[in-house]
């Protein structure tokens, strides 16, 4: 059978039986083409989630051992000193991204060798420099698309030749991603934060010893907390230029890694020196330069939420000062943060900082995570309140098709259209009359999912919420629910919004201090682990949720579990206050 790798048609043959390395081939707005096709889809190696667990946690040992050849190679090209946590904090986010993308990617291919179906496949032909990234952003952005992805596999197939291929010429350039420029801002605001950026950097540096940097705090928020810590307030990071420097292989053959272990090992540390971001190699020096010259310069306390993934700039400032005595503080951003039997993004977070402040959880391991108000959520408390006469509001989420960083989740396209089967089990137990009331928020991202589309081919008529604020939605809804374990919720139970939840726990694995709290969950009907059940109780309370909702038990169940991860306090800036400035 031939071998289809991804959904780019350049690289399919239609006219003989095939075999789909996955099912992120079949986009459905191409089902017209595949589904006349004789075709078999290969079966997905992290459908056995032991299987995902155990190779996360390879995984996440062979990025340690990684990042110590980086640490020494980057400092041998840059001659410098600097520290494992240096570098951590510079590269950490992309290199453990990288390495669980190109695991997944090698045993796919690994998969498919082995099935002994294959009798051949189209590969790209590239020149060693069509996909460097510039920075994360830029390989964050690929990463799900379906060009990076032809040529990470076409990387391994020519190189590991698991079965015969032949080439495809195609100008590969013209795939790769631009960053988007935000055409919502308007140019007042742009204008605004020039100027505003302008003042900020006249400032004394005396002004600047606590610096935020996208804190997830609203401007007001942020804007008191740090007049409460005696200093003018800014609210934005400095616009560091971006270098546009070409690609050095002459740079590149210095870095030099040590991993041998296996095949896969070997092939890491082959492909690895080719697609590090410039921003670490070419360009890091003169990202440097700019972030020690437009940011603070001589901060006490460093904060932020996000940054520490996708500002480039922020992280070398964030480095270079944490390594002379600033304190690092990072701020939980999200959902899943302190439930998730295992979550990278945590694990990372937690490690570069000296405290990070969460939503209400602690660890084992210490006293890093540190429980402050959630002032992000705080606004839910206030701003919402239900209609009890508005619609069933179910929200969705979405996953990428390809998988890319490991955490408790569903991943890849199986697990997708397992969560997509949910959902419509879920409608169908509905009674008529909670249908008609039922409206739909679909993901902001659709990653060629089709998400309405794949919705209307079974309930022609459902209505889709067209809100771009899901507090505008919440405000109209009388019931909310959610389908997985993430942000939503934590928002809907913290303006005590009657909620209904429902996912495949297998799919949302839950580490054992957590565990109790959904327990409670459960036992009062908030929880749901099938969308049968989910229904059912829909059914029984749609008529009047918030007479449900306030029973005791129900809210006693709510309440501890936002005690413990969506903890928001009236005294917030206070608690705040006091912390950062003792830091």
């Amino acid at each position: 059978m031939f071998l289809i790798t991804t959904a780019d048609h350049r690289y399919w043959k239609t006219d003989e039986p095939v075999l789909f390395l996955g099912e992120w081939c079949k986009l459905y707005s191409d089902r017209a083409l595949w589904q006349n096709m004789q075709y078999e889809v290969l079966s997905y190696h992290w459908d056995d989630r032991k299987k995902l667990f155990a190779n996360y946690q390879y995984l996440q040992g062979l990025y340690e051992r990684v990042l110590v050849d980086m640490v020494r190679s980057l400092n041998a090209i840059h001659d410098d000193d600097h520290s494992l946590r240096y570098w951590r904090i510079i590269i950490g986010p992309w290199l453990f991204f990288f390495i669980h993308v190109f695991y997944d990617r090698y045993v796919c291919i690994e998969k498919a060798a082995q099935s002994h179906k294959v009798s051949g496949t189209m590969i790209g032909k590239y020149d060693q420099n069509d996909w460097v990234p510039r920075d994360y952003v830029d390989f964050s952005g690929w990463v799900t698309k379906d060009a990076f992805n032809q040529f990470l596999y076409s990387w391994i197939i020519e190189r590991v030749k698991p079965f015969s291929y032949s080439y495809q010429k195609i100008d590969n350039r013209e795939n790769i991603a631009e960053k988007q420029i935000d055409k919502k801002t308007t140019w007042v605001k742009r204008l605004s934060k020039k100027m505003m950026l302008a003042y900020e950097g006249l400032l004394p540096h005396r002004f600047n010893k606590f610096v935020f940097i996208s804190s997830y705090l609203r401007a007001k928020d942020q804007w008191l907390l740090q007049l409460s810590l005696g200093q003018w307030p800014s609210l934005f990071s400095p616009e560091v230029k971006e270098a546009e420097s070409e690609v050095n292989l002459a740079i590149r053959t210095k870095v030099v890694l040590s991993c041998a272990g296996n095949q896969f090992e070997r092939l890491l540390a082959q492909i690895i020196p080719s697609q590090i971001p410039r921003a670490y190699l070419e360009n890091y020096t003169f990202l440097k330069e700019q972030a020690l010259a437009k940011y603070p310069a001589s901060p006490k306390v460093i904060l932020t939420a996000c940054d520490f993934f996708s500002n480039e700039s922020f992280k070398i400032f964030s480095a270079e000062h944490a390594q002379h005595g600033t304190r690092l503080v990072g701020i939980q951003h999200g959902g899943n943060y302190g439930t998730a039997l295992f979550l990278a993004f945590e694990e990372h977070e937690l490690r570069i900082s000296d405290t990070y402040y969460t939503w209400g959880w602690q660890t084992d391991e210490g006293h890093k995570a540190k429980p402050l108000p959630a002032v992000k959520l705080n606004r839910f408390r206030k701003d919402i309140v239900f209609d009890p006469q508005g619609n069933i509001l179910l929200t969705l989420g979405l996953m990428p098709r390809y998988s890319y960083h490991l955490y408790s989740v569903y991943l890849s396209s199986t697990g997708t259209l397992a969560y997509f089967q949910d959902q419509f089990s879920f409608i169908r137990g509905l009674n008529d009359r909670v249908y008609k009331d039922l409206l739909i928020r679909t993901y902001p991202q659709d990653y060629e999912w089709s998400q309405r589309e794949r919705f209307q081919e079974f309930f022609p008529d459902v209505v889709f919420d067209h809100r771009k604020s899901i507090i505008e939605s919440m405000k109209a809804s009388r019931l909310f629910i959610t389908t997985y374990n993430a942000t939503t919720f934590l928002e809907s139970f913290t303006a005590n919004f009657p909620t209904i939840m429902f996912w495949n726990p297998e799919h949302w694995e839950l580490r054992d201090s957590a565990k109790p709290y959904f327990d409670q969950l459960k036992k009062v009907g908030i929880l749901h682990d099938t969308p049968q059940r989910a229904a059912q109780k829909v059914n029984e309370i749609f008529l009047d949720p918030g007479a449900w909702w306030q029973g005791q038990e129900v809210q006693e169940a709510k309440n501890n579990f936002c005690s413990r991860f969506a903890n928001t306090s009236d005294h917030w800036l206070e608690n705040w206050r006091n912390d950062i400035g003792a830091q």
